[in-house]
């Protein structure tokens, strides 16, 4: 993409558009909805390296938003874009948690809850230069900053744990999985799941103009920069998880058909998806509730009981969204 833009840079530089305004600002509001999965990994590097040890799976399915937009746009094509998206807390699926402790990677434990989304904040940045722009077509590179926020609860449900086995003891096994296993169930809220993301992209996008109002937008970001934050509050167990992630990567390709209404209010609709893999970071857990050690089993709750697993933490994001939105120039 790098060469290709170089490529056209020297060979169609950019014309300034001498009818066009010094400086145009568009706004505007869009509806839409979130579908996707969280997925959160605990790994046991003191296993093997990157062995899994359980896999917790977040859905959106859906997640109802709304967002608003701000983009300014210069005669000689240089822009910036600016889109922010809330959505609507609301059920969204299943959240199911399976563990793997036998060591041999075959699922040993398995808990199935209602999954509540509880927030989603989203904010992208961009800032760009159109390189190409020849009669309807513009091409463009820009640079990105991109935030997201997400929370989750699992409420209810419930688990199916073997009654026999001890974890990674080939003398003494779990029992497999099996879907037909007793189900215990599981009342009230069980686990709370909140994760945030952070990363600098880069790409291009490439717009063309029809005849009779409508036009079409496309681009493609790749993040080499991303870290992640994950805090996962076991309720019932009493015990919380907190990460920071690096190392991973991000790719978003967007798509978009725009109708002219009138001459300053344009419709929009517009289809997204994110691809976020290969974050991992140090996994710290910490006992929570009251420390007791009056009986014969000694509770420690607090940083006391802290403990770090370097490596430990894995996370992964595919996010699917569309919506429908409303622009006025000014």
């Amino acid at each position: 993409m790098a060469l290709a833009a170089l490529f056209c840079i020297a060979v169609f530089p950019a014309r300034a558009d001498d009818s066009a305004p010094a400086i145009s600002l568009t706004t505007g509001a869009k509806f839409g909805a979130f579908y996707g999965m969280a997925n959160e990994f605990v790994y046991n590097q003191a296993f093997s390296a990157d062995y899994k040890d359980s896999e917790l799976d977040w859905p959106l399915e859906p997640m109802i938003f709304t967002g608003a937009a701000l983009s300014l746009d210069s005669r000689v094509g240089f822009f910036v874009t600016l889109d922010v998206r809330q959505g609507f807390a609301g059920t969204a699926g299943e959240m199911t948690d399976s563990d793997y402790l036998n060591g041999d990677g075959q699922r040993t434990h398995f808990s199935q809850s209602d999954s509540y989304a509880e927030r989603a904040n989203l904010l992208d940045l961009k800032v760009g230069w159109d390189f190409y722009r020849q009669g309807a077509l513009r091409i463009g590179a820009f640079g990105a900053f991109s935030y997201m926020d997400f929370k989750w609860s699992a409420r209810d449900g419930y688990l199916q744990y073997p009654t026999t086995g001890q974890p990674f003891d080939p003398a003494n096994p779990y029992p497999l999985w099996s879907p037909n296993e007793t189900k215990t169930p599981i009342y009230g809220t069980g686990i709370i799941y909140e994760t945030a993301y952070v990363g600098g992209a880069f790409g291009l996008r490439a717009r063309y103009a029809f005849q009779g109002g409508f036009s079409v937008d496309a681009s493609f970001a790749f993040t080499p920069i991303q870290r992640c934050y994950t805090e996962d509050n076991h309720v019932l167990r009493q015990i919380d998880f907190y990460s920071t992630l690096s190392g991973g990567f991000m790719i978003e390709p967007r798509v978009a058909v725009e109708y002219v209404l009138l001459p300053r209010a344009t419709l929009r609709l517009e289809v997204g998806y994110r691809y976020s893999w290969g974050l991992k970071g140090d996994l710290t857990e910490v006992n929570t509730g009251t420390t007791s050690v009056t009986t014969g089993f000694p509770y420690y709750a607090g940083p006391a009981s802290a403990f770090t697993g370097t490596n430990d933490s894995g996370a992964s994001l595919s996010l699917l969204d569309a919506s429908l939105g409303l622009s006025i120039s000014l």
